[in-house]
């Protein structure tokens, strides 16, 4: 697609079909804004479009499951706008477009998954407000970012987001705890290299400590990223957990929780916490799987028991 010889004077037409109901004309003036802005330029312009008043209207057309093609052009649209200044992030954040993404990168359609990763820059900016609601879209987002392959967990890890994450894990509020704590236990099932950043980073204390006394939904999800964090890596690695992990009975009116993992001399101590009550037969036969996981070829099982 050739783009306009004077991109200025064209934003008032581009402006105009984009707020069209023509789908042809949409996608077409959605992707000659994408162009625009991945110019060197696109600073100088930025501002400019902004002021046009397309942002809602992008933010419309990344839920637009109908027209995939639709929903990246305007994803990578929003995406190049809120990498601007901290005032251009804030207008793309106010119109909604986080939770938007949130749910794009859930996306039953591959391409459209793939194609609106390119807003980690944006995601590692938005990971560093104050602002409770942005900080949980912008958890959910990584947490979904980070449960693939080690490839995808690296972009993680290179966008230095994890340290950020790792300090999320004191947040006082719940909505925020749970998806950065669900964000590091995908990040803990990557490689090695992968899993000590993020130990390194001080992932160990605040994990323990939410286990020990968090919230019955933050306690499972933090004793899921501990059952994460030592059914794979190095010896060294599931030795810093040594000691620290209490054997604890997690209950609350007939939920099921996973394991939780004591680790001491070598030895590894797994109590699946089994109410009675509300749980079927296919979720405690999955507890058990789970239970079942060998963490590493020397350990030795001992005092695997249901208890109430």
């Amino acid at each position: 697609m050739t783009l306009p010889p004077n991109k200025i004077e064209s934003l008032p037409a581009m402006v105009a079909d984009v707020c069209s109901n023509d789908a042809s004309a949409q996608l077409k003036a959605t992707t000659l804004f994408r162009e625009i802005l991945i110019k060197e330029e696109r600073n100088l312009q930025i501002e400019e479009i902004i002021q046009s008043g397309v942002v809602p209207r992008f933010v419309e057309f990344i839920v637009r499951e109908d027209m995939p093609e639709l929903q990246i052009e305007a994803a990578w649209a929003l995406t190049n706008l809120a990498s601007g200044t901290s005032e251009n992030t804030k207008v793309v954040i106010d119109h909604g477009a986080v939770p938007q993404f949130v749910a794009l990168l859930n996306s039953p359609n591959n391409e459209v998954r793939d194609q609106v990763r390119p807003a980690l820059p944006v995601l590692r900016r938005l990971i560093l407000s104050r602002d409770q609601e942005v900080l949980t879209n912008a958890s959910w987002a990584l947490s979904y970012l980070s449960d693939s392959t080690n490839d995808k967990i690296q972009e993680i890890i290179e966008a230095d987001v994890y340290n950020r994450l790792v300090q999320l894990l004191h947040h006082p509020s719940a909505s925020v705890l749970i998806p950065a704590v669900r964000t590091v236990g995908n990040i803990v099932t990557g490689d090695d290299m992968q899993t000590q950043a993020v130990i390194e980073a001080g992932l160990v204390a605040p994990l323990v400590s939410l286990l020990q006394s968090a919230e019955f939904d933050i306690k499972k999800e933090a004793a899921w990223a501990i059952t994460n964090a030592t059914s794979g890596g190095t010896h060294e690695q599931i030795k810093c957990w040594g000691g620290s992990v209490p054997l604890i009975g997690i209950k609350s009116g007939g939920s099921v929780i996973a394991p939780c993992v004591q680790i001491q001399s070598g030895l590894v101590s797994i109590v699946v916490n089994e109410v009675l009550g509300r749980v079927s037969s296919a979720n405690r036969d999955q507890v058990w799987r789970v239970s079942h996981r060998t963490l590493c070829p020397d350990t030795v099982w001992s005092n695997v028991h249901c208890c109430q």
